[in-house]
């Protein structure tokens, strides 16, 4: 949730892209709390293939670029 909310914060997005926005933090999510966490393909498909894996693989540089800029003091990015 907090993936989502410091970008939205910041930056206007349209409706149409808010599913890339949700299921991008929740791969982002994962990979940080997960021990195994799932592949790109799964959260496509949960988008029932809307966004294909370039678009979340784009996205998810892009929405890390944000999150690490601003992150916490002490906090280190581990997302990547």
């Amino acid at each position: 949730m907090s993936y989502i909310d410091r970008y939205l914060s910041t930056h206007p997005v349209m409706r149409s892209r808010l599913q890339l926005v949700g299921v991008t933090c929740l791969l982002l999510a994962a990979k940080y709390e997960e021990i195994y966490a799932p592949n790109i393909e799964e959260f496509c498909y949960i988008t029932d293939n809307t966004y294909s894996r370039g678009d979340v693989r784009l996205f998810a540089a892009t929405l890390t670029a944000c999150c690490c800029a601003k992150a916490e003091p002490g906090g280190t990015c581990v997302i990547q």
